[in-house]
């Protein structure tokens, strides 16, 4: 996606993208500690993997706070969702990692169909894609630059050495806008990991 400028005096958001019907009933939770945890029959797993050049503040999902404080670069975060569909609504950057200066730009996006959409689905570990958000020339231009990158790849090898009993447990499925090829053939995942969990 070619950068859109922005304004310095707004909230920066992905874009103007419909909110979905889950606003005003929380659709996200964090992750129990421990590993015995157990989720509702409507409930999965969704890892929030984000790469940016600048500290993120918090990630937005249908308007709704999903992660907050991730430091800059390549991050992993795995939150309890709803089972339904969703897309990327937002996010915040700050100039420093601190957070003592933070950039109050607007991005919107041009991409109004499915790009920025993904699903939920329960009893799986749902993996939507890479969030990756750069800034051209530093915040002060208030112009960035996001996109979402299919990386199953690198989540599932990660995952399984930080997080191995969560994908002994949660099938890793791809979630996100267009097919993964990667969890489906090579590593064996999609509608066999669905059935597996019991997933409809």
């Amino acid at each position: 996606m070619a950068p859109v400028p922005a304004s310095r005096a707004a909230l920066a958001c992905l874009g103007v993208l419909a909110i979905g019907a889950l606003v005003g009933c929380a659709a996200f939770r964090p992750l129990p500690e421990g590993s015995d945890f157990a989720l509702a029959p409507d409930e999965g797993l969704l890892v929030v993997h984000t790469e940016t050049d600048r500290p993120i503040v918090y990630v937005a999902v249908d308007g709704e706070r999903v992660v907050r404080g991730l430091a800059r670069g390549v991050r992993y975060e795995i939150v309890v969702a709803k089972a339904g569909s969703y897309r990327w609504s937002g996010f915040m950057l700050a100039e420093r990692d601190d957070e003592s200066r933070v950039l109050r730009s607007r991005v919107q996006t041009r991409r109004v169909n499915d790009y920025w959409r993904f699903r939920v689905e329960p009893g799986v570990l749902n993996y939507p894609g890479q969030l990756v958000v750069y800034t051209a020339g530093g915040l002060r231009k208030g112009i960035a630059d996001a996109r979402v990158v299919d990386r199953s790849a690198l989540v599932y090898t990660t995952l399984r050495e930080r997080h191995r009993e969560l994908v002994d447990r949660f099938p890793l499925v791809y979630t996100g806008g267009t097919r993964d090829v990667f969890l489906e053939r090579v590593v064996g995942r999609g509608d066999a990991a669905r059935e597996g969990a019991g997933a409809p």
